[in-house]
């Protein structure tokens, strides 16, 4: 990162992600309830999936291997954020990987 993060930062960024869930969230219902079930969108098998460019996320190649003990890998399928990017739920991509990254700062900062 460009910037260093500090433990005040990190705890502002965590607050604010708690208050946005507690916001964003909507119950899951397993129900059998035809208005709420998904359909998905018509496919056009002949034409792939255009990518999209995106400013936020960078391909950086498989992960090698590290040399610190606390390093953390985040995996993601190759359609990530440019062909596909949001998940089932209609969540981001963007906003989905800004949580795990929150996340794990907030386990070194529990853990520390």
């Amino acid at each position: 990162m460009a910037q260093e993060i500090d433990e005040k930062l990190l705890r502002d960024i965590i607050r604010n992600v708690i208050a946005e869930t507690k916001t964003v969230d909507t119950p899951i219902s397993f129900q059998n309830d035809s208005a709420s079930t998904a359909v998905a969108a018509p496919v056009n098998s002949d034409q792939p999936e255009p990518e999209k460019s995106v400013d936020w996320f960078k391909h950086v190649g498989v992960a090698k291997p590290g040399y610190s003990r606390d390093e953390v890998v985040i995996a993601v399928a190759p359609a990530f954020a440019e062909v596909l990017d949001h998940n089932l739920t209609g969540i981001s991509h963007k906003e989905i990987l800004r949580q795990v990254v929150a996340g794990l700062h907030f386990l070194v900062l529990v853990n520390n």
